[in-house]
């Protein structure tokens, strides 16, 4: 059962003395066995949301597409309107299959994107990677801050949160300050070590993300 140890359900919550419920510590949290499969799973979608390389590319769209100018504000504007778009499809379709599409679509946008850069074909890089921008906005970019309200009792969210967000600065950090030295040294093949990333991660969405709608 995909849901099994991962539902905000399985997590006692306890009352204090005087009847008011009690807050979940972080050390509570890593120490209670249903809420550790949770807090693994929010923190793997949060370093695989910035290991998919999404802030490399922000960061360095200036320096990656100088011949097609144009792209690094269309990233911009696309990424805040798929955002939009998400609103609407999570309710629609659920959280696990917009995910498991929106990881399936960015690696084929940066294998296009990582083969176009070989054969020297700008306008197709330019268009694969705001293809990855559009597929990462409108799951990888927001279901891993949605689902973590909804894999965690209210009692438990605060805590679960601060470890899962310094999860989420700490690779982001990672990402941008790495990406000039990836870049450098694997030159037209620098999206290769994202895609191998978001490979392994959507087997692992597959066999271990539960649908939390609901």
């Amino acid at each position: 059962d995909l849901k099994s140890g991962y539902l905000s359900s399985d997590i006692t919550i306890d009352n204090d003395d005087s009847g008011n419920t009690h807050k979940m510590t972080i050390v509570e949290v890593l120490r209670c066995d249903a809420a550790r499969q949770s807090l693994v799973l929010a923190c793997t979608l949060h370093i695989v949301q910035q290991l998919s390389g999404i802030n490399g590319v922000f960061s360095y769209a200036g320096e990656l597409f100088k011949e097609t100018w144009w792209v690094p504000l269309a990233l911009s504007v696309l990424n805040v309107l798929m955002t939009i778009v998400s609103m609407s499809l999570m309710e629609r379709l659920g959280r696990r299959p917009l995910l498991l599409s929106s990881v399936l679509f960015c690696i084929i946008a940066l294998l296009s994107a990582t083969a176009a850069s070989y054969l020297q074909w700008p306008t197709v890089a330019s268009l694969s990677v705001l293809l990855y921008v559009a597929a990462f906005a409108v799951g990888l970019g927001p279901i891993p801050w949605l689902m973590i309200a909804e894999l965690f009792p209210s009692t438990a969210v605060a805590s679960a949160v601060s470890l899962a967000v310094a999860c989420n600065w700490t690779f982001n950090f990672a990402v941008t300050s790495g990406f000039p030295v990836v870049s450098k040294a694997l030159g037209d093949f620098k999206f290769a070590p994202f895609v191998a990333v978001l490979a392994v991660f959507l087997w692992f969405a597959v066999v271990r993300v539960p649908e939390t709608r609901g």
